[in-house]
Formats: C-alpha cells, structure tokens, sequence
C-alpha cells in the first residue's frame, strides 16, 4: 500500500506542478519569438514606423574614382522589419545606403550620388541613363566588423 501511496503522491504532485511548467515552457518561447535570430552580415532594421524602400550599393574600397557603384533596389520593409542586404563575413567598412519613405518624403541620405532607376533594379553605371536619377546614399561605417545592424529611425 505504502508505494502506490508514494506513486498516487508524486502523480497529484506533478499535476499540480504541471501548470506552472506550461507556464514556464509558454514563457521561454515568447522570449525566444522576441529575439531577432542571428544572421551574419549587415543587416538594416526599419525602427521609424512607416514602410520604407532601400537601395544598395557595392563597390571596393580599391576602386579607381569614375568606377561605377553596383546598385540595387527597391528592397521594401514594413515596420519593424530587418533584413540582412550583404550576407556573410562583412569584406568592406563601409556599405553605401539609401532609404526613403515616399509618402511622407522622409530620406535616410548621405553625400554619395548613385543611379537608381524607378522599379526595382540592379545598376553599374556612373552615368544615368533617362530612366534613370540620383540619389545620394549614405556611407555606413562598419568600423571593419564582421556583422553590422544599421536602424532606420524617425
């Protein structure tokens, strides 16, 4: 009688217990939802709460002077989004962006003209063509890391 008392026990004990394991375990997954998975690389997250357009450009911190950027674009994030735009072990320091948000006219910019065209595109070419305009995109420092998050803010 005394082991089926002991065994009755320790059943009623976990049942009791069961909840606030379930508690626990529901927790650890929210928290594990919560966090942003690592990914290598540089990665732009847009934290100014309107949907933004990104383009990219490439190029060589060797490149003779009238080289022409690689560009890219539209790369589109909603609200609170991140993508990573250069995967892998960052090469270079710094990665030229631009970002805007269209209906409000709100630009991420810098000091370095780049073509873009007007859809989405993939461009090398120092001069614009027609359909083609500047945009002057902002020179990221990644202060030679191997991974870099650049936010978009307000």
């Amino acid at each position: 009688m005394k082991p089926r008392r002991a065994i009755l026990s320790l059943g009623l004990a976990m049942l009791m217990a069961w909840p606030a394991m379930a508690d626990t375990d529901d927790q650890k997954k929210k928290e594990v939802a919560a966090k942003p998975a690592t990914q290598d690389g540089f990665r732009i997250c847009n934290l100014s709460g309107q949907p933004v357009e990104v383009a990219k450009a490439t190029y060589s911190a060797k490149r003779a002077t009238n080289e022409a950027f690689v560009a890219e674009g539209w790369y589109q994030f909603e609200p609170g989004q991140c993508q990573v735009l250069w995967p892998g072990k960052l090469q270079y320091r710094y990665y030229p962006v631009y970002a805007q948000n269209k209906q409000s006219g709100r630009e991420w910019k810098g000091d370095i003209p780049v073509c873009v065209g007007r859809a989405a595109f993939t461009l090398k070419s120092a001069v614009c063509r027609s359909d083609q305009y500047q945009r002057l995109f902002l020179q990221v420092d990644t202060k030679d890391s191997e991974n870099w998050t650049y936010n978009l803010r307000p």
